[in-house]
């Protein structure tokens, strides 16, 4: 009799420490489910503003606005954020990379995102340039072609040959093709533009030098002044236009930089929201298999306890039977 209680009493303390232990468990896979739906949400808020970041500078590049308020509060986000994946952050509730294949993801992510942002402060660098260019283009465009006007009016004066006229008045008609393409070319970026864009300059160039270079013209004081002028204006017009275009062409450059590291970025960090989700569900699966044995040992502490009390109902019948029956034979 004293070794089944002693059983029971010890069944008694083993269950209630598997209870116990169950009661820990529970908790604990609460916690940790809290802690990786938060890192996940956090590692894959970043893939958002990937998209955010790169939606912000086409808009940009599209729009004339100069505020940059969304694409730095993104930039800050973003680069705070993988700090805090990269480092921890237990304010946050964010742990430091669980496994070494998670933390060479996240390093791979931080050198990508350092070319990133590179890209993006020269993107606002150089449409602050080239819009401040820009601006100049109507007046620019404005002022050859008044002087081009001029050469065609002295030349009618001179009452030059009309072959000079001819292309005089076709260096008018340059000047304002060369502004269209321009134009087109810095709105939509499109290749056929740039290649009329450079044959109406080069023939613009090339009819003015012929000019230049011509003695009888030269000769000819009042159209020796406008020439010259011109070619004074044209100096100033064709490198403000070439300085424009350089700007304009590197600037598209970085978009299109910005545009592939953005792809790599966002499939880069993809991969590592995979793997938080990936890790998150193994986890969750070892606790919960740690939960189901100590309910399973709990289970069979139980029956055997059910066994035992079993056992002493069997054993005080026998003794209520064996004292009736010595009570009987007295």
């Amino acid at each position: 009799m004293t070794k089944i209680t002693s059983q029971i009493k010890l069944i008694g303390g083993v269950l209630s420490l598997i209870i116990a232990f169950i009661v820990l468990i529970t908790i604990y896979i609460n916690h940790t489910s809290t802690q990786d739906s938060l890192v996940i949400n956090v590692a894959g808020k970043q893939r958002m503003l990937t998209q955010k970041m790169t939606k912000e500078v086409f808009w940009l590049q599209h729009h004339s606005s100069d505020e940059y308020t969304t694409l730095n509060r993104s930039i800050e986000e973003f680069d705070h954020s993988l700090d805090d994946l990269i480092n921890g952050n237990g304010n946050r509730g964010i742990y430091a990379p669980p496994k070494p294949s998670i933390a060479e993801q996240l390093h791979h992510i931080h050198t990508l995102w350092k070319d990133f942002t590179h890209y993006l402060n020269t993107f606002k660098a150089l449409l602050q340039k080239t819009r401040t260019l820009k601006e100049k283009v109507p007046e620019a465009s404005e002022h050859i072609l008044n002087i081009s006007d001029n050469v065609v009016k002295v030349m009618v004066k001179e009452k030059l040959e009309g072959s000079y006229i001819d292309d005089a008045g076709r260096q008018r008609m340059l000047t304002q093709k060369i502004a269209f393409h321009l134009s087109q070319y810095l709105i939509n970026g499109q290749s056929e533009h740039i290649t009329s864009f450079f044959h109406a300059f080069a023939l613009y160039k090339s009819t003015l030098e012929r000019f230049l270079h011509t003695q009888a013209l030269m000769d000819l004081p009042r159209l020796n002044r406008v020439l010259t002028d011109n070619q004074t204006a044209w100096y100033a017009y064709s490198a403000y236009i070439i300085d424009l275009m350089d700007k304009q062409r590197s600037l598209n450059q970085t978009l299109l930089k910005i545009k592939d590291i953005n792809v790599v970025l966002l499939n880069a960090m993809d991969n590592t929201v995979n793997a938080y989700t990936a890790y998150s569900s193994q986890r969750h699966k070892e606790l919960q298999l740690f939960q189901y044995i100590a309910s399973v040992i709990a289970l069979l502490f139980m029956l055997y306890s059910a066994y035992l009390i079993r056992k002493i109902e069997e054993n005080f019948s026998d003794f209520l039977k064996h004292s009736k029956a010595m009570a009987t034979s007295f």
